[in-house]
């Protein structure tokens, strides 16, 4: 307590109009010294970055920023594919969204998709444990635990749904594990557990490490070439 000591040192020697001053002060000290400093959860911010194939040819990227402070993560996702056929623009696509999830579960995102001119936009909100999705087509409830197609998170493999994070759609999903064994990623060769999501419309291949990080995506479009994402 010495700091109080001097303190009251310093307010004897001052005039009787500082005394109230001093009162106060040395009240907030006390208090200070009763009851602890709250301490804060430092952020901590893991980033992902995946080239994209198509056919076996650069076309784009996918990026994945994930900001976890205790049981809330903010997830920011941006794509961008650009595919050419004889030196011309073919095809764009360009996708951002923002999604925050607390406790496993999503409560809230944001998206915006140009997908070759065709712009889109999504938001969700959870309210009272229903999750109300607002697309241009207009609006949908889902209740429970909701998740969306969140690669990053190996987690999404107990879910029956996921959330299209670009048109809205809450699709019926089995994922189950195919194996293990290694993957050649860039110039390497690395070990992986393999997953595979299933559903009426697509098929889509994923791999992990064993410390459970997104490796590699692999799926096949609509017009039948192979769509891949590698880890760099």
């Amino acid at each position: 307590m010495a700091s109080e000591n001097n303190t009251t040192i310093l307010c004897q020697k001052r005039g009787d109009k500082m005394m109230v001053f001093c009162r106060s002060y040395l009240s907030m000290l006390v208090l200070m010294l009763a009851f602890p400093v709250m301490r804060v959860e430092a952020a901590v911010t893991q980033d992902l970055s995946y080239n994209v194939f198509l056919d076996g040819s650069r076309i784009g990227y996918h990026r994945v920023s994930i900001e976890q402070q205790a049981s809330v993560k903010i997830v920011r996702t941006e794509a961008r594919f650009n595919v050419k056929f004889l030196f011309i623009n073919a095809y764009d696509y360009m996708h951002a969204a923002k999604e925050i999830w607390e406790d496993g579960c999503l409560v809230s995102i944001q998206s915006q998709t140009d997908d070759n001119g065709n712009k889109l936009f999504l938001h969700g909100q959870d309210r009272q444990q229903t999750f109300i999705v607002e697309t241009g087509n207009g609006s949908e409830s889902v209740s429970g635990c909701v998740k969306s197609f969140a690669y990053w998170d190996l987690d999404m493999i107990n879910a029956t749904h996921l959330l299209n994070s670009q048109n809205g759609k809450y699709t019926a999903v089995d994922i189950v594990k195919v194996g293990s064994g290694e993957i050649q990623l860039g110039q390497n060769r690395v070990s992986a557990s393999h997953y595979r999501i299933s559903s009426d419309e697509f098929t889509i291949d994923l791999w992990y490490s064993g410390n459970k990080e997104w490796l590699a995506l692999s799926t096949t479009t609509e017009s039948g070439s192979t769509l891949r994402y590698e880890r760099y």
